[in-house]
């Protein structure tokens, strides 16, 4: 029996949780067809407790984690399978040695792998990753807590966002494999949905509709997080805070304008245009900027705005018993954050956040300014904070 294998790279942003979601509710159907999708038990679906992140020097880099390729290779061997789906967006992280690791740890198991990765334009996903890493700490470490719209460009970036080279290395470590190349643009795809097109990329006639899942946040709580992790949090979970209804969100969008977004963008042409070469079946980005304001202004936070959202977003969590998940391991890597952020406050709203630091518990009087010191570490089944 030929074992064959549809790898499914991401990219982040491109619909890649639907994509998981879909597949795992149409696990016994999929099984009644000869096909398996790869998933552990009791962890997230895209296996994202896998991979480690870290700095490296002035860069930044990730890498999968060979301790649990054990269970990954299990779970990509059953035995009544011909055809497995594994979906796993943070490989879209990695670069250069780590995917040729990664492809060395599996590579021996299958007949035939086809890579399946959905693209973004690059200052469409730039701008959605750069909003993601208000909620997760991965994010946050490429492209950084600056409440801006788009990211400075650093080489972490720029590697990341060069889908000609970064798919380059994939076709090097999987020689035999197919390449197959998605444009994640609604008009482009099937039914103008991302699992629908998966399902059909594949194949498939099954269920896709999951819902809207994992979407963005407006400006007003993207900023308020980012502020966050700018005073030391690393360990509290705001996924899971966001998930949980806090901050509130806002109609006000975290956009560049046109102008922007187009300049962003001509920086990765000459990339672009090598990813038409080197991938003939993929037609290219659609050119359009429609989805932007004109102007800065249309997206503007007046500080007066700004400082009202805080108050109401601070006020609901002086009240006790907490809501979850505000935890007492949450509220303690909390506390130093706030203090920092109470040093620099106004005048006028020392008041707000001098109640939420007295709800804290254990709570201590002298400030506590910079990168926190903490031992407590994230749940072992959430990858990310």
């Amino acid at each position: 029996m030929t074992k064959t294998l549809y790898l499914h790279i991401g990219a982040h942003k491109t619909g890649s949780s639907a994509i998981q979601i879909a597949c795992h509710n149409n696990l016994d159907a999929l099984r009644a067809q000869g096909w398996d999708f790869a998933f552990e038990p009791g962890q997230p679906l895209n296996w994202g407790q896998c991979f480690q992140y870290g700095p490296q020097g002035p860069d930044v880099r990730f890498k999968f984690d060979p301790k649990w390729m054990k269970q990954l290779r299990n779970r990509l061997s059953p035995p009544d399978a011909h055809t497995v789906i594994l979906s796993m967006e943070d490989l879209f992280f990695l670069d250069g040695v780590d995917i040729e690791n990664f492809c060395a740890m599996i590579g021996d198991l299958f007949d035939e792998v086809h890579v399946v990765a959905y693209l973004r334009r690059q200052d469409e996903l730039a701008n959605s990753q750069k909003a993601q890493s208000a909620k997760t700490v991965q994010s946050a470490r490429l492209f950084g807590l600056e409440a801006d719209p788009l990211p400075a460009l650093t080489p972490a970036v720029r590697r990341y966002l060069s889908f000609a080279s970064k798919l380059a290395q994939w076709q090097q470590a999987l020689p035999d494999s197919q390449i197959q190349l998605r444009h994640y643009h609604r008009p482009a795809l099937h039914q103008g949905d991302a699992a629908a097109d998966f399902f059909d990329l594949l194949g498939l006639d099954l269920p896709w509709q999951v819902g809207r899942i994992n979407e963005s946040l407006g400006a007003m709580p993207i900023r308020l997080l980012l502020n966050i992790r700018q005073m030391g949090v690393k360990n509290v979970r705001l996924a899971d805070l966001v998930d949980n209804g806090w901050p509130s969100d806002d109609p006000t969008p975290f956009l560049p304008t046109r102008s922007q977004a187009a300049a962003f963008l001509t920086t990765f042409s000459a990339e672009n245009d090598k990813l038409v070469e080197l991938f003939p079946n993929f037609e290219g980005f659609h050119q359009g900027f429609d989805r932007y304001p004109r102007s800065g202004k249309d997206t503007e936070i007046k500080e007066g705005t700004f400082r009202h959202y805080v108050e109401t977003n601070l006020t609901p969590l002086t009240e006790s018993p907490a809501a979850p998940p505000l935890s007492p391991e949450v509220q303690k890597e909390l506390r130093p954050a706030l203090d920092a952020i109470l040093a620099d406050l106004p005048k006028h709203e020392k008041s707000v956040a001098h109640l939420l630091r007295d709800w804290l518990p254990n709570r201590r009087k002298q400030t506590l300014i910079g990168p926190m010191r903490s031992n407590s570490q994230p749940h072992k089944d959430c990858k990310t904070s």
